[in-house]
């Protein structure tokens, strides 16, 4: 991914305080050349339950809710 793309990503999430998103782009170019990024959404509660690393999320997911019950609420 684009160092451009990824801090549009942070800023887009930090805006409404957001801290997960599963984004969807459309391509254009072949394989990894990818010419453009096309933004198309963001899923603030995206399926994620099917990818390898799941666990690792579901984990940070747990993290995230027992800091911010700790502190007080949600950010």
């Amino acid at each position: 991914m684009p160092g451009a793309v990824e801090a549009a990503l942070h800023s887009y999430l930090a805006a409404p305080k957001l801290v997960f998103g599963c984004f969807d782009f459309a391509l254009t170019g072949d394989g990894d050349a990818a010419q453009d990024w096309i933004f198309i959404e963001c899923n603030p509660n995206g399926q994620w339950g099917w990818l390898p690393d799941a666990i690792d999320i579901t984990t940070a997911f747990a993290d995230i809710l027992s800091t911010n019950m700790e502190g007080g609420g949600a950010r």
